[in-house]
C-alpha cells in the first residue's frame, strides 16, 4: 500500500482491512485465525474518532528525526497480537529494569533479532503486570522501521525516537557526514526530551537484526544516547524472536521466547564509551553460547 493513501483512507476501511491485513503476515493458518479474531474485537472496541486518530498518526510517523509517542489504538491492537503470537514469554531480572528507571533516566542495550524485538519487550512488561513501565518505553528505530504499512503500524503502537543507521551498514543509505550529524543530533535531542519526561531509552547497538543468531559487532556511536543525562544502563538479552520473525521474512510464526535484563550501572559523565563497553560484555555474558559473538567478529564498528 502506498503510504500517501492514509490521510484518504476512512475509519470504517481500516475497520475492515486492518484485521486481515495483519493477518496475512501469520503464517500458520489456526494462528492466522486467532490473530483476525483477536484484532477484529479489538478494532470493534474502537470507535471512528479513535481509528481517525490512528490514520492521522500513521499517516506523518517518521518523517523527521524526532521523538513520536505511541498512537493508543495502535498500541492496543498491538498487545493484542502479541498475546496471540507470544503467549506468556519467560522473563528473568526485571527487577534490575525497575530499579534503574525508579531511580531515573535509563537507556537498556539489547541483541536484536527480528522486527518484533521492541513489541515482545513491551508485550513481556504488560504480561509481567508492569503496564506502567510499558508506557514509559521508547524505542531507538531506523527509517526502515517507517518504510511500509506493517511496520509502521508496528512503530505506531510504541513510542519511537527516528534515529539514522550508520553508513557502514552497506544497506543502509549513504550520505554525507555533514549530514548524518545533523540527523543524529536531531535524534539525541529528541531522546533527552524523552528522559526529561520520564521514559526509559531501548537501543539495538548492533544497528541491524543478526543473520546467524549470533550477535554481531555494536556501532560505537551509540554511546552518545548514554551521555545525554546521568542515568543507568541495563543489559539484556532477547532469545526466540529469530524463531518467530525470522530474518529474510515478514511471515511470524509463535514460538517460546526469553527475555532478560541484567543488574544496571550508573554511567558518569563523559564515561558512555566505557559504559558501552561494559553493556556489551555483559550482554555477551547473558547470552547462550551459540549467541554469542563468533571469536573473529569485531567488538565494534
Amino acid at each position: 500500500m502506498d503510504l500517501s493513501l492514509l490521510s484518504e483512507l476512512q475509519p470504517a476501511q481500516l475497520r475492515m482491512m486492518l484485521p486481515p491485513f495483519l493477518g496475512q503476515y501469520v503464517a500458520e493458518p489456526s494462528s492466522r485465525d486467532d490473530v483476525v479474531a483477536a484484532m477484529t474485537r479489538t478494532i470493534d472496541g474502537l470507535d471512528d474518532q479513535a481509528l481517525g486518530a490512528m490514520l492521522a498518526h500513521m499517516a506523518t510517523l517518521g518523517e523527521e528525526y524526532a521523538l513520536y509517542d505511541s498512537e493508543s489504538g495502535a498500541r492496543a491492537l498491538t498487545r493484542a497480537w502479541a498475546v496471540q503470537m507470544l503467549g506468556t514469554p519467560e522473563v528473568e531480572g526485571l527487577e534490575h529494569l525497575v530499579e534503574a528507571v525508579e531511580a531515573g533516566p535509563t537507556v537498556v542495550f539489547s541483541n536484536h533479532l527480528s522486527y518484533f524485538d521492541a513489541s515482545a519487550l513491551d508485550h513481556a512488561l504488560v504480561v509481567c503486570g508492569r503496564e506502567d513501565l510499558a508506557d514509559r518505553l521508547m524505542v531507538a528505530a531506523g527509517p526502515k522501521v517507517y518504510s511500509d504499512l506493517f511496520r509502521r503500524f508496528a512503530a505506531a503502537s510504541l513510542a519511537t525516537v527516528k534515529v539514522p543507521q550508520s553508513t557502514s551498514l552497506g544497506h543502509t543509505e549513504q550520505m554525507s557526514g555533514r549530514e548524518l550529524a545533523r540527523r543524529a543530533i536531531a535524534s539525541l535531542k529528541a531522546a533527552r526530551s524523552g528522559f526529561e519526561e520520564g521514559r526509559f531509552l531501548l537501543i539495538y547497538p548492533e544497528g541491524s537484526r543478526t543473520r546467524t543468531g549470533r550477535m554481531q559487532a555494536w556501532l560505537k556511536a551509540v554511546y552518545r544516547y548514554a551521555e545525554l543525562v546521568p542515568c543507568r544502563v541495563v543489559p539484556a538479552t532477547l532469545e526466540g524472536l529469530d524463531t518467530v520473525m525470522p530474518v529474510g521474512t515478514m511471515a511470524m510464526r509463535p514460538a517460546p521466547t526469553k527475555l532478560r535484563f541484567g543488574p544496571s550501572f550508573e554511567v558518569g559523565p563523559k564515561e558512555g564509551r566505557q559504559a558501552l563497553e561494559r553493556a556489551r560484555e555483559a550482554v555477551v555474558d547473558m547470552l547462550p553460547e551459540d549467541m554469542r559473538p563468533d571469536d573473529d567478529e569485531p567488538a565494534f564498528v
